[in-house]
C-alpha cells in the first residue's frame, strides 16, 4: 500500500502515547515525516483550514450512538468491517488516520471502514454536534469519504464499551458482524510506538479476506 502523502504542516512536538486537550484544531502529518528530516523540495506546509474546500458537502458525516453503530454493521454483510476510534485531541490517532483513508480507498468494496469520533464528554453543557466543525475540518483535509460517525454516548462510555483505557483504538469485525479485534495501545502489545495500520491491522484485514473468500 504507497504511503499517504500529507501536505499539512510539521508538528514540532508529537505526543506519541495518549492524548491531549489542544485549544486549536489539529495538524496531522504521517509518521514517516514524524521521524524524517524534512525535504528541502517539499510542498510547502499548508494549514489544515486551508484544505477545507467545496468538498466538505461530500464528507458524510452522523451522529450516532453505540448502538446505532452496531446497527450500521450489521448493515454491512459479507464484508469486513474496521471502526477507527478517534478524538481531535488525540494525536496519535491523527498519524495514523492517512492509512485508514488508504485502508478504506484500497478495499473499500470488500471492507467497510467506518471513523468513530469520540470528543463528546458528556459535561454539562456540552453536546455531540458541538465538534461537528472541527471534526468535519479534519475528515475533509483527509478526503475521508467513508462512513463517519461522532458518537452521541460519551466518551468514556465508548472506551467501556470496547473495554479500552484510552484512545488510539480501532476495531475489526469479520464477514458475519462478529467482533474479531480490539487493537488499543493499553497493555504494550506493539510495542511503545503503538499498533499501527500499516504493520498490524491491514495484514489481519487481508487475512481474513482470504480466510472468507
Amino acid at each position: 500500500m504507497p504511503r499517504h502523502h500529507w501536505t499539512g504542516p510539521v508538528l514540532i512536538s508529537l505526543l506519541l502515547s495518549g492524548c491531549a486537550d489542544s485549544p486549536e484544531p489539529p495538524e496531522i502529518m504521517t509518521r514517516d515525516a514524524a521521524t524524517s528530516d524534512v525535504s528541502t523540495d517539499a510542498e510547502p506546509a499548508r494549514p489544515v483550514a486551508d484544505a477545507v474546500s467545496s468538498t466538505v458537502a461530500e464528507i458524510p458525516l452522523e451522529i450516532k450512538s453505540w448502538d446505532d453503530l452496531q446497527d450500521w454493521i450489521a448493515s454491512q454483510p459479507g464484508k469486513i468491517v474496521v471502526v477507527d476510534v478517534w478524538s481531535t485531541f488525540c494525536m496519535p490517532c491523527l498519524l495514523e488516520f492517512p492509512y485508514f483513508v488508504e485502508l478504506h480507498e484500497e478495499y473499500k468494496d470488500r471492507v467497510a471502514c467506518a471513523s468513530l469520533n469520540i470528543d463528546f464528554y458528556g459535561g454539562a453543557g456540552d453536546r455531540p454536534e458541538y465538534g461537528r466543525p472541527k471534526v468535519l475540518q479534519i475528515l475533509s483535509s483527509q478526503n475521508a469519504t467513508m462512513a463517519n460517525f461522532i458518537s452521541s454516548d460519551p466518551d468514556e462510555t465508548i472506551l467501556k464499551h470496547i473495554s479500552s483505557a484510552s484512545i488510539p483504538a480501532a476495531l475489526v469485525y469479520d464477514r458475519q458482524g462478529t467482533l474479531h479485534k480490539v487493537f488499543h495501545n493499553d497493555t504494550g502489545e506493539y510495542g511503545p510506538d503503538g499498533f499501527t495500520y500499516e504493520r498490524d491491522i491491514i495484514p489481519l484485514v487481508e487475512q481474513l479476506l482470504r480466510s472468507s473468500s
